[in-house]
């Protein structure tokens, strides 16, 4: 099971450890006289924020399975797995299957706005730090996705498909937003 979820999200999990390791490093030289429980503190929740990040935008799946269409054949085949508690092969049926998804809900360029905007406010209005590191992960792993499908249906709430210079053009800002959001971390 781990090498099966190790495959499928090893560049997830790696951003994430990264996202982990400069919120830690920003906090530790913005507070540098932490004592030793809360830097303890400190380490495990922005480590399991970013780590549950990773995962999150493939709750995209399960609700599309489980909720809007439980009797397509998907929806069949994950409950199947879930009533076996096959963990590994809910992984891999997710694998084959998560192109089958018509309009994902959170692997879409409106969720990454709308995300974006929560961020923002998250970041600017001094949070708690689990719930910044996670939606700055969840962020950062929707700008991965994105790039990544960026051919296939990521602007599908457009009338009109963009051209591959607003494609870019547009993830460049959100990388650029991105960096920002990291620079206001207090």
């Amino acid at each position: 099971m781990v090498s099966a979820i190790f495959s499928r999200y090893k560049i997830n999990l790696l951003l994430a450890l990264l996202l982990a390791i400069a919120v830690i490093v920003i906090k530790i030289i913005q507070t540098p006289q932490l004592t030793l429980l809360p830097l303890i503190t400190l380490l495990a929740l922005t480590i399991l924020a970013a780590k549950l990040s990773a995962f999150f935008l493939d709750l995209d799946f399960l609700y599309y399975a489980l909720i809007t269409n439980p009797d397509s054949p998907l929806g069949q085949g994950l409950r199947d797995l879930l009533a076996q508690k096959n963990y590994t092969g809910i992984i891999t049926y997710l694998n084959h299957h998560e192109d089958e998804i018509d309009r994902p809900i959170l692997r879409s360029a409106l969720f990454q706005v709308i995300l974006l905007i929560l961020t923002g406010y998250l970041v600017s209005s001094q949070a708690n730090l689990f719930g910044v590191t996670f939606t700055l992960g969840v962020l950062l792993q929707s700008l991965l996705t994105g790039w990544q499908r960026k051919n296939k249906d990521w602007f599908w709430i457009l009338k009109n498909r963009p051209t591959p210079v607003v494609i870019n053009t547009y993830f460049l800002i959100l990388i650029l937003a991105l960096v920002y959001l990291l620079s206001l971390l207090k």
